[in-house]
């Protein structure tokens, strides 16, 4: 349900912005070093620490000897597919909406060969405004902000068993604190910020 008014959310506010006055410009890229990839990581590293330590200290003051013991992580999956639908109603701004998918598969391994996986999926909606410090027909020098929410889904299977299911909706923020746009209709793109479009995001931008 809750990704049926995701789309929804999305076809209208991309219905929005085409509506507005100026030029149309669509953006494909990819980011890393995301939000999402920072969040991948430390549910790995608390995995590590409560599974691995965790259960060692506990084995060692009842002096038990474990069964099976936590082995690592593996993570398969880094960055974020980003899309842009923006309007530019005047040189000085640009209007839209952000939007960002980031999947990943994460295996969490043991001593005695047995295996649990995680599918985590991040769905990003913002709205997203830029301000152009330079503006020239092939050339555009820019910052802004994006806000908006992620919903987080993970499907877990351990030994072939599938597991427990959890959906999550978070607040979703970007700052680009820098990006370029390089050519005219056709162009390409990189931006450096922090959020869910990562610390470097590059792709096409295509404007008429």
């Amino acid at each position: 349900m809750k990704k049926l008014l995701i789309v929804a959310l999305c076809l209208i506010l991309s219905g929005s912005v085409l509506a507005g006055p100026g030029k149309t410009e669509i953006t494909a890229g990819y980011g890393i070093a995301t939000f999402q990839d920072f969040a991948e990581l430390n549910k790995v590293l608390l995995i590590a620490i409560f599974s691995g330590l965790g259960s060692g200290v506990v084995d060692a003051v009842l002096g038990l000897e474990p069964a099976d013991k936590y082995d690592g992580s593996d993570i398969k999956g880094f960055g974020a597919l980003c899309i842009g639908v923006y309007r530019n109603p005047n040189l000085r701004w640009r209007y839209g909406v952000l939007l960002t998918y980031s999947r990943y598969e994460v295996t969490h391994n043991f001593m005695l060969e047995n295996k649990a996986k995680d599918r985590d999926q991040f769905f990003g909606v913002m709205a997203r405004a830029d301000y152009h410090w330079m503006r020239r027909r092939a050339f555009a020098l820019y910052s802004g902000l994006a806000l908006g929410g992620c919903l987080y889904t993970s499907n877990g299977e351990a030994s072939g068993v599938k597991g427990t299911s959890t959906t999550v909706l978070f607040p979703a923020p970007h700052f680009n604190l820098l990006g370029f746009r390089l050519g005219g209709g056709l162009a390409f793109y990189t931006e450096f910020g922090i959020g869910c479009s990562g610390v470097w995001n590059s792709g096409l931008s295509y404007r008429w």
